[in-house]
């Protein structure tokens, strides 16, 4: 079991934010207050993340790799093991092409990765130092529940949202081996004006797919007005939608405390 959990609620509207980057901005909190000290950071899934950005203002000495096997950047010189000018590449969660050991955080912002693959968790544990730590945000069960109550009994439309609850998540790090895992919930709420807002940000974020087994109903007219008048009526508010989000903050450690060097090292192929 998780070492300590805590559901905190938050009290405030979002009003057309993005959810992604609203994570993001909160996790780059979370390292400020944990890894200031931290010189070579690993992110995974990076794309439609602004993290590493916010991650540089907050670790303004490290060296901050963006890692996303649907990036088209290709590992250059992989047999160099001082690549510190690559920032974004292409490669599989399951199989991380960086040597162990030699990475002092890994973190990840609403990614379905961590979830999808234990292969994925361990490969965190092994690119770590003692010591190094591994943060992440992920959706939680209770979320996008006003998306679930909209497609019941449409036909078009099928949620298959399905996310790791606290205890699920805790015990897939104690599985590879990360100790103490601590685990909280935040709850937010957002508003949007239209669903046209929502697919948009759904879209971007790579979240549509999650969501839905066939994500291109959100561009039919038809569609869309059906699933605006099943929408829960304590939800929305003439054109008006809210969205309700239980967001799962984590951080786990491995072994003891030491710091890698500022150098990430790529395994060659």
């Amino acid at each position: 079991m998780c070492k300590s959990t805590s559901v905190s609620s938050s009290s405030a509207l979002h009003h057309n934010k993005d959810f992604k980057q609203t994570a993001a901005s909160e996790l780059a909190e979370r390292v400020q207050l944990f890894q200031q000290q931290s010189k070579a950071v690993v992110e995974l899934n990076c794309r439609g993340s602004d993290l590493r950005q916010r991650l540089g203002t907050v670790l303004s000495d490290a060296l901050i790799v963006g890692i996303d096997h649907r990036q088209q950047t290709r590992l250059v010189g992989a047999e160099d093991s001082t690549l510190s000018s690559i920032h974004t590449i292409a490669a599989d969660t399951d199989t991380l092409p960086i040597a162990s050991d030699s990475v002092d955080l890994v973190v990840s912002n609403l990614s379905e990765t961590l979830k999808a693959s234990h292969d994925s968790v361990s490969e965190c544990y092994r690119i770590l130092v003692d010591g190094g730590v591994l943060m992440f945000s992920a959706i939680a069960p209770d979320s996008f529940v006003q998306f679930k109550s909209a497609a019941k009994d449409l036909e078009d439309i099928r949620f298959i949202g399905d996310f790791h609850s606290v205890h699920q998540f805790g015990d897939l790090l104690l599985v590879a081996g990360f100790t103490d895992p601590v685990v909280d919930v935040e709850r937010w709420d957002f508003e949007y004006t239209g669903l046209a807002t929502i697919a948009e940000q759904l879209f971007r974020s790579g979240f549509a797919h999650e969501l839905f087994d066939c994500p291109q109903w959100l561009e039919d007219r038809q569609n869309q007005q059906l699933f605006v008048e099943n929408y829960p009526d304590d939800s929305k508010n003439g054109d008006t939608l809210r969205i309700s989000l239980e967001v799962l903050f984590a951080v786990a450690w491995k072994k003891s405390s030491r710091l890698a060097s500022a150098t990430v090292r790529f395994q060659g192929h």
